[in-house]
């Protein structure tokens, strides 16, 4: 398994054990533009979608200033479409911090 898919299946195991919906991997949310954008996981019924960040300490995509740029460009088409997005790093999802920031969207209406 990639270190992308261990990353779903951790975030698809947390969400069952807690009774939170299950997200959908890597989620095309600009198909209908033509466009190959994707998140990571996305709550579909709920318009949120999960961006984690690899490479940000190596010269990667994320880390140059077209990287950035497209990261900027992709956010933004999410946010004219409805969507609220949540980038972060593999740190901040590994480390737990990603899952108190779903556990306050999902239990803030109850």
């Amino acid at each position: 398994m990639s270190k992308g898919e261990l990353a779903f299946a951790a975030l698809e195991q947390w969400c069952k054990t807690n009774g939170y919906p299950v997200p959908v991997p890597e989620y095309p949310f600009a198909k209908a533009l033509k466009r190959r954008h994707r998140f990571d996981a996305a709550w579909v019924e709920l318009k949120l979608g999960l961006d984690i960040q690899g490479q940000i300490w190596k010269k990667g995509g994320h880390t140059t200033g077209g990287g950035i740029s497209k990261d900027c460009e992709k956010y933004c088409l999410a946010a004219t479409l409805g969507w609220r997005v949540m980038p972060m790093t593999y740190p901040q999802f590994n480390g737990g911090q990603a899952y108190g920031w779903l556990e306050t969207i999902f239990t803030a209406g109850r």
